[in-house]
């Protein structure tokens, strides 16, 4: 998930200029915010959903997860 969509500009930069990704994002990491959310977009087709074979619960308790450590590599608050 790491960089998927990535625009190749900084978060700064997005900030700075009020691009939709930083204004969707409330200019919180609004580049990591959107790695995960057009990830998890691509996982809902179901040819790609390697997520398919879990619970509704387990995809909960992967997003948390994924969510978690999303925090902890850019430091969220």
């Amino acid at each position: 998930m790491h960089d998927y969509g990535h625009p190749g500009l900084t978060n700064d930069f997005l900030i700075a200029t009020s691009d939709p990704l930083a204004v969707r994002y409330n200019d919180r990491s609004p580049l990591e915010n959107h790695h995960s959310a057009a990830a998890f977009s691509v996982l809902r087709k179901p040819e790609l959903d390697v997520l398919g074979p879990l619970s509704p619960s387990e995809r909960t308790s992967f997003r948390k997860q994924v969510r978690q450590a999303q925090r902890c590599v850019v430091r969220l608050p």
